[in-house]
Formats: C-alpha cells, sequence, structure tokens
C-alpha cells in the first residue's frame, strides 16, 4: 500500500498564493484591522516618549564616548549613533506596540510616527512622563495588539476552514485564542533570548581577534535564530485551525514543518519577497498626501492574502501529515499481522 494511493499530493505555493487572494477576495471584511491600524498610527493620536529618551540618548553616547579619547573617526561613529537614537525617541510611537505580526496585525506605517500629515490634520501628541508608564503602556498595548491579532487570525481561520468568518464562535473562542497567542508570542522572545544570548557573547569575544570569526558567528546564531522562528511560527495556525492547546500545537507544527522543510522555506521566502517589494511600491506615496489611503488599503489587501496563504498552506499541509502518520501506522500494523502469521505457520 504505497503512500501514493493514499495519500493525496498536497498544495503547492504558488497554489497557497493562489488560493489566499482569492479567498480575500471573497470576504473583504478581513482587510479592516491592518488598515483600520494604520489610519490611526498615521493620523491618529500619538504616544511619545521623547521627554525621558532623548536625555536617556545623551548619556548613554556620553557613557560610549568617555573612556577614550575621541579620533576623528569614533567621534564621527559616536554621532551617527547619537543621530539616529534622537530621531527614533522623537519619532517612537508606543501605539505602535499594536503592531503583533507576525502574531497580529501587519503595518505599513511601522513604529516610527510620519513626520508630515495631510493638510488639515495635527495628530495630538501625548507625552509619557517616565520609562515605567512608558513601558506599563507598551506591555498593555502589546496585549492589546495580541488580542486584536487573535481576532484577525481567527477570522483568517475560520474563512479558511469553514468558508465564513462565523462571528459568534470565534468571539467564543477569542479568550482562550488570545492567552495561547500571548503564550506563543513570550515563547517565541524567550527562544530568540536563550538562543542569541551565547552567540553575541561569543562574537563579542571573537570580535577583539577576528572581525571575520565574529561575522560567521552573528550568522550562524541568526540561521538558528530563524529555525527556532520557522518551526514555531505556524503553532498559530494550529491553535486556530484544529482549536489545539498551546504546547500541543507547538509540537504539530513543529512535525508539520518537518515533513515538509523544503516548501515551507519556499513559502517564507516568496511571502516575503512579495510583501516587502510591494511594501516598497507603497511607500512611493508620501504621508502628506491624502493618496496615502489608497496605499495603506493596497498594503492590508496584499499583506492579509499572503497571510491567508499560510493559512491555506498549512490546512493542506496537516491533512497531508494525517494521512502520512495514517499510512505509517497502517503499514505497521500490516507488517505485524503478517509477522504474527508467519510466526504460527
Amino acid at each position: 500500500m504505497p503512500c501514493a494511493h493514499t495519500c493525496r499530493t498536497p498544495t503547492g505555493v504558488i497554489d497557497s498564493l493562489r488560493m489566499g487572494f482569492e479567498t480575500l477576495a471573497g470576504q473583504p471584511l478581513l482587510l479592516l484591522p491592518p488598515l483600520l491600524l494604520d489610519l490611526l498610527l498615521w493620523i491618529g493620536p500619538r504616544l511619545s516618549i521623547r521627554t525621558f529618551a532623548a536625555p536617556a540618548v545623551e548619556g548613554l553616547v556620553s557613557a560610549m564616548g568617555a573612556p577614550n579619547p575621541q579620533t576623528p573617526a569614533v567621534a564621527q561613529a559616536l554621532g551617527d549613533i547619537e543621530g539616529t537614537l534622537e530621531y527614533v525617541a522623537a519619532h517612537f510611537n508606543a501605539l505602535s506596540m499594536l503592531i503583533t505580526a507576525p502574531l497580529g496585525v501587519p503595518s505599513l506605517i511601522g513604529r516610527l510616527a510620519p513626520e508630515v500629515t495631510p493638510e488639515g490634520v495635527t495628530p495630538a501628541v501625548w507625552e509619557l512622563g517616565s520609562i515605567w508608564v512608558a513601558l506599563l503602556a507598551m506591555v498593555a498595548l502589546a496585549l492589546v495588539g495580541l488580542l486584536i491579532g487573535a481576532a484577525y487570525l481567527g477570522m483568517m481561520a475560520n474563512q479558511v476552514r469553514h468558508g465564513a468568518l462565523h462571528g459568534r464562535a470565534l468571539l467564543r473562542l477569542l479568550p482562550r485564542h488570545w492567552a495561547n497567542l500571548s503564550g506563543l508570542a513570550l515563547i517565541m522572545l524567550s527562544s530568540l533570548l536563550v538562543v542569541a544570548t551565547p552567540f553575541l557573547c561569543l562574537a563579542s569575544f571573537l570580535g577583539m581577534v577576528s572581525p571575520l570569526l565574529a561575522f560567521v558567528v552573528l550568522t550562524v546564531g541568526l540561521s538558528v535564530g530563524l529555525w527556532t522562528i520557522v518551526f514555531l511560527l505556524f503553532a498559530a495556525h494550529t491553535m486556530l485551525l484544529k482549536d489545539r492547546s498551546l504546547f500541543t500545537a507547538i509540537g504539530e507544527s513543529a512535525r508539520v514543518v518537518q515533513l515538509n522543510v523544503a516548501s515551507t522555506i519556499m513559502l517564507l521566502l516568496v511571502i516575503g519577497l512579495v510583501y516587502l517589494g510591494t511594501s516598497e511600491i507603497f511607500h512611493l506615496v508620501t504621508p502628506d498626501s491624502w493618496l496615502m489611503v489608497v496605499g495603506l488599503a493596497a498594503h492590508a489587501f496584499v499583506a492579509t492574502a499572503l497571510f491567508v496563504a499560510t493559512f491555506v498552506y498549512y490546512q493542506d499541509r496537516y491533512r497531508h501529515y494525517q494521512e502520512f502518520f495514517a499510512y505509517l501506522a497502517a503499514s505497521k500494523q500490516i507488517s505485524s499481522a503478517g509477522g504474527q502469521r508467519g510466526r504460527e505457520g
């Protein structure tokens, strides 16, 4: 009983992408979360950290340059670092913590508030006066972002699985999905920290001996970190499509990815290239023009369609995974029965 006779061929990468766009075209409500989030970050109020961040940046740069006499090259490097940090401190919008992709809603605007807005629009700026207030606000906003993300991804999962949003069922399961998604985000961040720390320490040590060796170590560390994320990433799909618990979803996600490593990498590469390429096009519209709404809507469409494609891909690969292991179990039973009859004969 060959597996080819009992296991249906899984959907390919290109077909998954095509079906993702087709599914979204049939349910345009899925566009709303990323579009509304980008509108908020574009012309909505802003939570600024400039009050305490600007002095902190100045003190940090002073401390970095204090131990040794500054050569012109060092002074230039410190000036560049200071300029970058000051820009981030001045333009970072704490409301951007609502962006939780890939476990939630994506954004074209990003975490730095645009320097310009359309004529007649002057967003209110609310200052976060201390680092503790800012940290508390950002953690709370990240949790709210994961809640919105659980609803957003849950809508996609229902549309792919059932062909409809099923709003009541979505709301009923939302607290559980929110808790699981928050746990998965914590596990992913912790895993990255555990993986990155030894590589960063080793690279820092080797950097004093050979910058090339340090670069190699950092590259290896980045590869290990990316592999960790790939194996964890589809746990969200398992939780939402199959209503699994957090750790069961992580285990099943890892097994499905392990069985489909090449196609999964190809899918993520194609999605990354399409997303980055189209985002560059959408950024051609400057944020001081109302035409930016068109760019935001187009980004919402492409980003959501790519997200939906991952659910289409994973649902079919999960089906193939179940069929494959059912085939292995059946083959084992046939082999055991044959051996039993041989012993009896």
